[in-house]
C-alpha cells in the first residue's frame, strides 16, 4: 500500500499534527488539510472510529485529541510509506525530467522557463544544466525566493502569452502532494497549452513502484 490516494494522506497529515500536539479543532485541522470543515470533520470522525485517536472535553463544545497507541502505530506506518513513495517519486523525476530535456534539445529548444520552485524544480534543473538549455523564467505563486538558479521568480499570473516571451517551453515542475500520481497538474487559474510540458509521466512512476514494491507474503 502507497500513499497515493487523499485519505491516507489526510490521516497522515492529521496523526503528525497530533503527535506534536493535542490542542486542535476542526477548523485548526482544516487549516493543515487545505479543505473544508465539513470534509475535515469526516476525516477526523472516521479516525476517531478506527481506534487512532481518542478525545476529551477541554471546555463547552472544544476537545482535546490524543494518539491511541493503535495510531502511533499507523502514524509509523504511513510515515515509512510516504518516505518510500517520496524516494521513488524524486528518483523518478530525475530520470523523467531529464529525458524530457533532452527530448527540448534535439527538437532545437533552447529557452525554457520553470512553473515550480521547490525540490522538483531544483531536480529538474539538473537536466536543464545538463543538456545546455537555458532557464530565462521561473513562476511560482507559493516560492518565497526571490530568485530561483539566478533566474526571478515571479507570479504565474505574470506569464506572458505564447510568442511574447523569450522561452518556448514551460517545464511544469509542480504536482499536487495529495494526488501526485494526477496526470497533467497545474494550479488554479492556468490553462495548458502548447508551451507546457510535464516533467514527470504519472505512468511511468506508477511502472516504478510497481517494480521495486516488495513481494507478497504468501500464507503457508
Amino acid at each position: 500500500m502507497w500513499i497515493v490516494d487523499v485519505h491516507s494522506y489526510y490521516a497522515y497529515k492529521l496523526l503528525e499534527h497530533l503527535e506534536k500536539s493535542p490542542n486542535m479543532t476542526n477548523r485548526i485541522a482544516s487549516a493543515k488539510l487545505g479543505v473544508s470543515v465539513k470534509l475535515t470533520h469526516i476525516v477526523v470522525s472516521k479516525l476517531i472510529e478506527k481506534g487512532l485517536i481518542h478525545t476529551t472535553k477541554r471546555d463547552g463544545r472544544s476537545f482535546f485529541y490524543f494518539l491511541t497507541p493503535k495510531g502511533i502505530a499507523e502514524k509509523a506506518r504511513l510515515t515509512y510509506e510516504f518516505l518510500d513513495f517520496t524516494k521513488q517519486f524524486y528518483q523518478q523525476a530525475r530520470k523523467s525530467s531529464s529525458e524530457v530535456c533532452q527530448r527540448l534539445a534535439i527538437t532545437g529548444v533552447k529557452h525554457v522557463a520553470l512553473l515550480g520552485a521547490g525540490d522538483l524544480a531544483e531536480i529538474t534543473f539538473l537536466g536543464i544544466s545538463e543538456h545546455r538549455l537555458k532557464l530565462t523564467h521561473v513562476f511560482d505563486d507559493a516560492s518565497t525566493n526571490v530568485n530561483f538558479m539566478g533566474a526571478p521568480v515571479q507570479s504565474a499570473s505574470e506569464m506572458p502569452e505564447a510568442g511574447k516571451a523569450k522561452f518556448t517551453k514551460v517545464l511544469v515542475a509542480l504536482y499536487d502532494p495529495t494526488q501526485p500520481l494526477q496526470p497533467n497538474y497545474l494550479p488554479r487559474g492556468l490553462k495548458p497549452d502548447k508551451r507546457f510540458v510535464w516533467v514527470m509521466e504519472p505512468k511511468d512512476l506508477m511502472k516504478s513502484i510497481e517494480e521495486n514494491a516488495p513481494a507478497p507474503v504468501r500464507d503457508e
